[in-house]
């Protein structure tokens, strides 16, 4: 498995609890490693425990870091079964869709988990569609950059009895394409509440910094033209079904997509 696919799936599963395993292992704060990508290229192999809850009698004699994931996917899926089962009962639909109607933003929950230079990550569910994916605007500086959904497992979520099929993202982009003291906010579409953890500031050493984030400077003088995304299309099903799943996952409502049979 991949550096990045094995991050992703460390991600997903919810393995390992970033604030406990930097508070047990102070170290990690000082390399200034993210604390999930520590664990992966030095606490596994160093026998740490990634989480206070990881049982260290059941997991501790596995060598491959990519077999403890699976296992863990394994048990998160049976749990996720069961929590599916509970809670598709109708006394608990009645009392989701009661809760809803009281208070609207009652039923979002969410946490803007981290920031790095490359990319942000966190999660998101709405319990009146649970299992769902849930809409999210990104906004910088207090400008709507973009609207991304949720579209990952996170087994975190659900071994804490929450809703966690779904519920997870992962927006990558380019290195130095925001400002240095930018601040990102992320906040549930349609609505002004943000989540846990939101208005977080961006920082890079990228020397291209100053040219790249030109684009956020049109955007907040409201020079940015209609965008239409043009998609050539001959044969190649599946390239054209990944193309436009992308566009969906991050593209705004205001951009048109413009598919040509070529």
């Amino acid at each position: 498995m991949s550096y990045s696919n094995l991050l992703n799936e460390v991600y997903s599963i919810g393995l390992v609890d970033p604030v406990w395993y930097a508070m047990e292992y102070p170290d990690v704060i000082q390399t200034g490693i993210n604390p999930i990508e520590h664990y992966i290229k030095y606490g596994f192999y160093l026998k740490r425990k990634p989480s206070e809850s990881f049982d260290v009698n059941k997991y501790g004699k596995i060598s491959s870091l990519t077999m403890l994931c699976e296992m863990i996917a394994k048990e998160n899926n049976a749990s996720h079964l069961i929590i599916q089962k509970n809670t598709t009962q109708p006394k608990n639909t009645t009392k989701t869709k009661n809760t809803a109607k009281s208070n609207n933003n009652t039923r979002f929950r969410g946490c803007f988990d981290s920031l790095s230079t490359t990319e942000m990550r966190g999660w998101a569910i709405d319990e009146s569609n649970p299992g769902k994916p849930v809409s999210i605007d990104v906004h910088v500086d207090n400008n709507l950059l973009m609207q991304i959904k949720t579209d990952k497992n996170r087994g975190d979520l659900t071994r804490k009895g929450l809703p966690g099929q779904c519920a997870g993202f992962l927006l990558s982009f380019q290195e130095g394409i925001l400002k240095n003291g930018s601040v990102i906010d992320l906040k549930f579409s349609g609505t002004t509440q943000s989540l846990n953890n939101t208005n977080k500031t961006y920082n890079s050493d990228f020397l291209r910094n100053i040219y790249n984030s030109r684009y956020i400077d049109f955007l907040r003088s409201k020079k940015i033209r209609n965008i239409t995304v043009v998609v050539p299309v001959y044969n190649a099903y599946e390239a054209v079904s990944d193309c436009l799943n992308s566009l969906v996952k991050t593209l705004s409502d205001e951009v048109q997509v413009l598919m040509i049979d070529d």
